[in-house]
């Protein structure tokens, strides 16, 4: 996990950056994402966690670079440094440009019932 520009717990939707940088790395296409998460090393080493990870380059807060982030659920704790495994489990929605703040907080609270109604599943 990598520092981001912590916008989004000032949303309520906090969210783990994850570094990408690696050439070796193969990423699906821009959008939001139901996830399942294992914590490799680093404070939480074997937790699981479940959560909702967005691809893209945040446009409603005109975000310039490409960002992989994930909002996990009913977790706080810091995640700097930790090495984790994502799960993909079901793709929600493409990324899009939202006319405030307001309104991409309610989307993100539709994209985590629709992530937890995809992660109940598997």
């Amino acid at each position: 996990m990598v520092t981001g520009d912590q916008r989004g717990r000032t949303i309520g939707f906090p969210t783990a950056n994850i570094d990408l940088t690696d050439p070796g790395k193969l990423l699906p296409g821009r959008g939001v994402y139901a996830v399942r998460a294992m914590v490799l090393e680093g404070n939480f080493a074997g937790k699981i966690l479940d959560g909702m990870m967005n691809i893209g380059t945040r446009p409603t807060v005109d975000g310039l670079s490409e960002r992989t982030e994930i909002h996990f659920f009913d977790f706080s704790g810091d995640l700097y440094g930790s090495l984790m495994r994502v799960s993909l489990f079901g793709h929600i929605r493409e990324e899009r440009k939202f006319s405030g703040l307001d309104l991409l907080r309610a989307q993100l609270a539709s994209d985590q019932d629709a992530a937890l109604r995809i992660l109940s599943e598997k």
